[in-house]
């Protein structure tokens, strides 16, 4: 055997060992020798006889003579034989000569056989021909090693060769000689050994051992035909038939095999195809023709088991089974491969890989061989079927599609492909491909765009045609994706999904989407169709999409739409619309895609209906809830039109936002109609966003009402920064409001049952309405202006509930209706403000307890005043005029900034009992009110009271009056200075005249006062009646007052108290306790020394009685002189009773009782009068004559009982005649005479008798609380 070319074995070759041809000789010599042998035993047998065996015994026997002859034959060939025997058989070859251990030594070989048979048939032996028929060689070593070059035989190789090629001459010059015509060889080892494994693998056997074999050589007609059998080759059995030429230059081989590990022969068979270096157990059929020594085809048809192949375009592939049918042609160096059947195990027992393949190979012998192949499949692992993908083609997207997929079976393939093997760089180039795959069960984990995650099992049908230099001619792709889940960028959820389904192709530069389709189960199906413009290197320079959903949930579309494609809108969308679900989405739009640049949107336009989602149009605003609308976008513009809605209660229905582009930017243009909630509209106006209610004055914290309105804002929508800082927003707003009510109007005025109308345009808001504030029915009108301007104008009409809400905020005691009209005017926020009030307070009462006043319902009263109001207080009232028959005030009041009183200036101030003009009040730094006034009349009683109105105030007050009542009876005229505390407890002291009642009292009066917690006390002096008296003023044990008066002027003082103008000159001291309940009744006792009576026009006309006693004479000229004088009167407003008037002198004595009715100018009065008092007093003093002249009683020797009654003017006097009878006759006729007068004349229980008290008796108790507060009491000389 030898090598006939690189590649492959082929038989006949030429063994170029050293010392190869003297082997050959040597052989040829020995084969003579053998035959020469075989002739003399032929001869031995055929009669040489005995002598012939006698010879070959005398040599040394058999074995010496066949070694002997050998040597003499071979010549230069020494053999050495063990042993050697002759056989005999009744058969066509019946003798046998059997040479073992035969060792040829060459010069530079030794070639041991370890037994040789030669067989003789007798037709041979017959026709004396020498050479045998057939040659058995056995345990002959057959040694084969590849030298680099090519391949060489060992010298048993050529020892067989050159036995069956005919001799052409015997040696020595002898006869030609024919070849022998059979050989076999049995038992032999064949080894077989190529260098290049040792330097690949140093644990690799040098030499590869196949034995048994067995050979079968016979030659016919010229022709060497012949059989190997090989039992146990790698773990099988090969059998070669073959036929060659005597030469072997020429040859055919068919071989049968068996159960061959072809992996294990590999490293041995010196050719370089790494593809087939681990194929498994072979079988099957081989056939090979050789030319001059090369081979020139091989064919089989073989099947090979469990093993692993490296199919080009495929990868290294283990198999169960592969099933080959192949051609090779030599000449051509191709290989056609008509069938690749390949099953290789898939993990389960119940698929199995199937891989078809055929075509052919040219160039095999190459470096580079070419490759043209179909290949079918079926369940193939999709990770093989990628190694088919050309490097060269689109390596970025092979290693994006490498690292998405896991996992998956080609279920069907048809690959049609062309490329070169790179042996040296072991690697398969593809120039083209035709690929049609339909795969399953592959696990999806990818991500992209705004895809975060999207995992599932992919199923995909991929048509894929690739042309030279990896250009892609045509590719198409269907995709379904099931099981699916997906993550979107910056989403907290794992979306579930029925599947996507996914259909595109290539058609030249365009990737065409066909179909792209998302099931997302109950979050809404989406459909879309796109075509993607692809430059040469794959960069897409343009998209054009169309996109159509139904019932997708908003959160979805968002998170999935692309980043780069109009982010703002993107953003916008998903942190602007919540929830809810899309249906009927149209989406059509193109984007210019530069490199390294943002996308550009060449025309974007569609439409979708939203339903039951929430829509934020501003930040932090309340979102629109519930919100059906449809929305449709085209360029730079979006339009919504909104079909139900609510946001704060409104129903906006009807409404329509867009969003466009102008100069300044995108702006967003809001036109609501709103109905519903008047509560939730205020909460929208009043949000900080709009901020449209508080700079005008309307803190309201609650409303209700139903409220219809038209609304329109814009703004732009800022790249940077905030809306405020870019224009801000524009509002419009045009409403109506039904049963309208609501807090938060100026000083918190309840709004209630109303009905508004509300205008806001350029900043301007118009509120006008009427309903029910502070429970008036009221007209309402506010304004605000661009610049911050406010007006509020309510018109109230009267009513009780207004009246108590003012009562709530002012210290009166109100009741009844008010009304009026109120003014406000501010900036914004109202915090300094100007409010102009008119109130009308005929329907009202007010009650100033402390002063005394109350103003009844249906009295006329007016008011109008400016209030200056400061962060909400009260700083300044000016321009008040309060008109009404009780109180009537005009001037100007302030405040401090806390709202604490500072002072007033009031032009008039006027109530029953005091009118008052110039006041000043005035809070100095000791935290005291000072107040000054002129005055025609004021009534200081108040400030006497416990509830005093200065309680709980420091004052100081300087009055100059006509008029200063101190209490119901007391009254002053002149300059008052005053001081209170803040108990009420205070001091005053007065100049100027005093009255009491309405009459003047005393004048050039200097008075002195202490009042408070109901002690009042008043001490002082002055003119009465142009005579000088001292007088004092205190509270009463009854709770009244008393009054103590001294004088020693005594008539001139009673004239002047319009008591009597009868007496004269005299000495006076008098009390007058006055009724704490009834100012003008009053009890007066006085006493008097040292006076005269006279006949006074306006006396009483007590003295007439005189005349008719015929002592007149007695009050002529200066009257009758009196040494002392008491009397008790009691005063009512329609009566004055005389409960005794008693005066006694030297020359009379009278005793008084009796009621003048002063309103009716009548009266009636009894007395006794006693003429000679003093002698009437002297003979009362003898005893019995005494009591016989001038009564039991010692009334008097002579005494006259009188009446005087009738018209004060004209009264009519009569005496009792009995009474002028002496004592004892007089007591006999008329007995106590005054005293049944007394009790004729007063009932009883009209007043206590209180002639058992005198004068100093009464003024004890004053006496000592004045000299208590350290006022002198002394008499008062005058």
């Amino acid at each position: 055997m030898t090598a006939c070319g690189r590649g492959g074995p082929c038989f006949g070759g030429h063994f170029r060992r050293a010392g190869g041809n003297t082997m050959v000789r040597n052989g040829r010599r020995l084969f003579w020798g053998v035959f020469a042998l075989v002739i003399i035993a032929i001869s031995a047998i055929g009669g040489v006889g005995y002598s012939f065996w006698r010879q070959v015994e005398d040599q040394g026997g058999l074995t010496s003579f066949v070694q002997d002859t050998l040597n003499e034959r071979t010549r230069g060939v020494v053999s050495t034989i063990e042993y050697a025997r002759l056989e005999f058989s009744f058969s066509a070859i019946p003798v046998r000569l059997v040479a073992r251990n035969i060792r040829l030594n060459a010069a530079d070989t030794v070639l041991v056989l370890p037994q040789s048979e030669f067989g003789f048939s007798l037709s041979d032996l017959m026709l004396g021909q020498i050479v045998p028929s057939e040659m058995e060689i056995s345990g002959l070593e057959i040694d084969i090693e590849h030298g680099g070059e090519e391949w060489q035989a060992g010298p048993s190789v050529a020892l067989v060769t050159s036995l069956l090629q005919e001799s052409q001459s015997a040696p020595d010059g002898a006869d030609a000689l024919a070849a022998i015509r059979k050989i076999s060889i049995d038992n032999a080892r064949l080894r077989v050994s190529h260098p290049a494994r040792d330097a690949e693998n140093a644990d690799q056997e040098k030499w590869l051992v196949v034995e048994p074999i067995a050979i079968t050589i016979q030659r016919r007609n010229q022709q060497l035909e012949g059989n190997i059998n090989a039992t146990n080759p790698a773990g099988g059995t090969v059998s070669v038939d073959f036929s060659s030429n005597e030469a072997a230059t020429d040859a055919v081989l068919t071989a049968t095999i068996n159960g061959v590990r072809l992996d294990t022969i590999y490293p041995y068979m010196g050719v370089d195809v790494p593809e087939i270096s681990q194929v498994g157990e072979v079988g099957g059929r081989l056939a090979m023709a050789i030319r001059d020594r090369r081979v020139e085809s091989i064919s089989g048809d073989i099947t090979t088991m469990q093993g692993r192949v490296d199919l080009p375009g495929y990868g290294a592939m283990d198999y169960d089974r592969v099933d080959l049918i192949f051609a090779h042609d030599a000449e051509k160096d191709l290989l056609t491969i008509s069938n690749i059947d390949v099953t290789a195990p898939m993990g389960n027992d119940t698929v199995s890989s199937r891989l078809l393949i055929s075509g052919q190979v040219k160039n095999v012998s190459g470096d580079k061989p070419v490759i043209f192949t179909k290949m079918k499949g079926s369940n193939l692992p999709v990770d093989r079927v990628m190694q088919a993908w050309p490097d060269d083609a689109e390596p970025g997207l092979r290693e994006m599609i490498v690292d998405s997929i896991e996992g998956g079976i080609v279920a069907s393939l048809g690959l049609e492909t062309v490329g070169v093997i790179d042996r040296k760089a072991r690697s398969f180039q593809v120039t083209t491909i035709d690929l049609v795959s339909d795969m399953r069960a592959m696990r999806l984990e990818t991500s992209f765009a705004s895809v975060e995650r999207l995992v599932g099992t992919l199923s995909s049908r991929v048509e894929l045609a690739i042309g030279n230099k990896g250009s892609i001619k045509h590719a198409s792709a269907d995709f379904l994706l099931l099981d699916a889940q997906l993550l979107p960028q910056n989403a907290s959820r794992l979306i579930d999904l029925e599947g996507i389904e996914i259909r595109t192709r290539l058609e030249g530069n365009a990737l065409q989407v066909t179909r792209a389709a998302i099931d997302a189960k109950e979050l809404g199906q989406m459909a879309m169709v796109a075509t993607l413009d692809l430059e040469h290197d794959w960069h897409a320079h343009r998209l054009d999409i169309k996109v159509k959903a139904e019932q997708i949930d908003k959160t979805l579309l968002t998170e999935l739409w692309p980043r780069t494609l109009r982010p703002r809108t993107r953003d916008w969308m998903k942190n602007n619309i919540s929830g809810g679900v899309i249906n009927g989405l149209n989406i059509e739009a193109g984007f210019d895609l530069p490199r390294g640049e943002k996308p550009e949107t060449l025309y974007l336009k569609g439409n979708a209906d939203v339903v039951d989602t929430s829509l934020t149009y501003l930040r932090t605003m309340p979102p629109v809830q519930s919100l059906t609308a449809s929305i449709g976008f085209e360029g730079r513009t979006l339009r919504a039109d909104i079909f139900s809605g609510m946001v704060e209660g409104l129903n906006i229905g009807g409404s329509r936002f867009i969003i466009r582009q102008s100069e300044a930017g995108p702006e967003a243009d809001l036109a609501l109609l709103a109905r519903g909630s008047f509560g939730g509209a205020v909460r929208l106006l009043d949000h900080e966003r709009l901020n449209l209610l508080k700079p005008a004055g309307l803190d309201i914290s609650e409303a209700k009402g139903t409220i219809d309105a038209t609304m329109g804002m814009k703004w732009i929508i800022p790249d940077s920064g905030t809306i405020k800082e870019n224009g801000g927003i524009e509002v419009n707003v045009s409403a109506s409001v039904e049963d309208a009510e609501l807090d938060g109007l100026p000083y918190g005025l309840p709004y209630d049952d109303g009905t508004m109308d509300i205008i806001y345009s350029n900043r301007n808001l118009i509120v006008s309405g009427h309903g029910i504030l502070a429970g008036a029915p009221t007209v309402l009108n506010l304004k605000r202006q661009a610049d911050g301007k406010v007006e509020l104008d309510l018109a109230l009409a009267k009513s009780d509930a207004f009246t108590g809400w003012i009562a709530g905020r002012v210290p009166l005691d109100l009741g009844g209706a008010t009304g009026g009209i109120i003014s406000l005017k501010g900036e914004s926020g109202m915090d300094r403000m100007v409010l102009d009030a008119r109130l009308d307070l005929d329907s009202t009462s007010i009650n100033f307890p402390r002063l005394g006043l109350v103003k009844l319902q249906g009295e006329a009263a007016d008011m109008i005043a400016r209030f200056q109001i400061d962060d909400g207080k009260i700083v300044g009232i000016s321009d008040v005029t309060l008109d009404s028959d009780v109180l009537n005030i005009d001037g100007n009041i302030s405040f401090d900034e806390s709202g604490r009183f500072l002072g007033a200036f009031l032009n008039h101030a006027q109530w029953p009992g005091n009118d008052l003009t110039n006041i000043t009040v005035e809070r100095n730094a000791e935290d005291i009110l000072r107040l000054t006034a002129s005055a025609g009349l004021i009534d200081l009683t108040p400030l006497r009271r416990e509830d005093s109105p200065g309680k709980g105030i420091s004052l100081e007050i300087e009055l100059t009056a006509d008029r200063i009542i101190l209490d119901q009876s007391v009254s002053l005229s002149g300059n008052v200075k005053l001081k209170t505390d803040e108990d009420g407890v205070g001091e005053a002291d007065f100049l100027g005249g005093l009255f009491l009642g309405d009459k003047p009292f005393m004048t050039e009066a200097s008075l002195k006062a202490f009042f408070g917690n109901g002690q009042d006390l008043m001490d002082g002096r002055g003119l009465i009646g142009g005579s000088e008296a001292s007088i004092s003023l205190s509270p009463s044990e009854s709770g009244g007052n008393l009054l103590v008066l001294r004088s020693n002027n005594a008539g001139q003082v009673l004239k002047t108290l319009n008591i009597t103008d009868a007496i004269r000159s005299g000495k006076l001291y008098l009390v007058a306790a006055f009724e704490q309940d009834d100012p003008k009744h009053y009890n007066v006792n006085f006493e008097l020394e040292d006076f005269n009576v006279i006949e006074a026009p306006k006396a009483i006309r007590v003295m007439s009685v005189l005349s008719l006693a015929g002592l007149y004479s007695l009050v002529e000229g200066d009257g009758t002189n009196f040494s002392l004088g008491h009397a008790h009167l009691e005063i009512f407003p329609d009566r004055q009773i005389i409960h005794q008037a008693r005066a006694t002198g030297t020359a009379l004595a009278v005793d008084l009782v009796g009621v003048i009715d002063p309103v009716e100018r009548d009266m009636e009065v009894s007395g006794t009068m006693l003429p000679l008092y003093g002698l009437n007093k002297l003979v009362g003093g003898v005893p019995i004559i005494g009591e016989i002249l001038t009564g039991i009683d010692h009334s008097g020797l002579f005494s006259t009982q009188f009446s005087i009654t009738g018209d004060i003017d004209d009264p009519k006097s009569s005496v009792n005649l009995s009474s002028i009878a002496p004592g004892l006759l007089r007591d006999i006729f008329s007995p106590d005479w005054v005293k049944r007068e007394r009790e004729r004349l007063i009932p009883e229980g009209t007043a206590q008798d209180a002639s058992d008290s005198s004068p100093e008796e009464l003024g004890k108790e004053i006496g000592e609380e004045i000299g208590e507060k350290g006022i002198a009491t002394g008499n008062t000389g005058g």
